[in-house]
């Protein structure tokens, strides 16, 4: 996608998640056309300063330590002049389970334990 604007984009999901790392994968074409890296990113209100890459290849800006844990992330790509273009988003990090899931979980684990238990003999 590529922009002229700040463009601000707000993923949504059903169920919470937790993320500790985005990848973020920009074009950059040194400036040429109006398209370069952007001058940062916000990510759930918190600024992140992207340097101004050498050359005009494609490059790839993670933002790590991250602990956010919700339905709700907002993204927003500050430009550096004229487009600003994100090909690609990456996220890391996981669902978080739902109790059901984790009283599931125990009495699956309770099971295996009770069967390797019975299955030795004792």
């Amino acid at each position: 996608m590529g922009w002229t604007i700040n463009p601000t984009i707000t993923f949504h999901w059903n169920t919470a998640i937790t993320l500790s790392e985005l990848t973020f994968y920009l074009d950059h074409a040194d400036g040429a056309g109006g398209v370069s890296a952007p001058s940062s990113i916000d990510v759930d209100g918190v600024n992140y300063a992207v340097a101004d890459p050498a050359g005009a290849a494609p490059f790839a800006f993670t933002v790590s330590g991250l602990s956010f844990t919700g339905t709700d992330l907002v993204v927003r790509l500050q430009r550096r002049n004229g487009w600003v273009f994100l090909s690609e988003l990456s996220f890391n990090g996981g669902r978080v389970p739902e109790p059901g899931s984790l009283a599931l979980l125990a009495a699956a684990m309770g099971a295996l334990a009770l069967s390797t238990r019975r299955s030795r003999g004792g």
